[in-house]
């Protein structure tokens, strides 16, 4: 039978710390940016505020990664939603699965006029 490792203290320090940890913020930035939902970066960058205070991490660099990195990923979020608009949202978003109605009538057509 195999054992189940747990992640130690020094160890999710040095991994959020790491080249591994920054791309890891870099992923949560870029994801975020897009505007996909639930995306936990407050979480991310808790944690790295520790690490910045005790020294393990330099704020500079930290900051430029977490502005490039949002930046692309709002950019790549604008460009789907010009894109692919509304078709993309009805297959595979939101509108895919529920409809909010407002006296029968489809919530958007209301806020749109319709």
């Amino acid at each position: 039978m195999g054992h189940i490792r747990f992640m130690t203290e020094k160890s999710l320090l040095e991994l959020l710390s790491s080249p591994a940890g920054l791309a890891m913020y870099g992923l949560i930035m870029f994801l975020e940016g897009t505007g996909l939902p639930g995306i936990p970066y407050e979480a991310f960058f808790l944690a790295a505020g520790v690490l910045i205070a005790s020294g393990h991490l330099a704020l500079v660099p930290l900051l430029i990664l977490a502005t490039v990195t949002n930046t692309a990923g709002t950019l790549v979020g604008y460009a789907l939603g010009f894109w692919g608009g509304r078709p993309l949202l009805e297959r595979y978003g939101p509108l895919n699965s529920f409809t909010f109605t407002w006296g029968g009538r489809p919530l958007t057509s209301l806020v749109h006029g319709f």
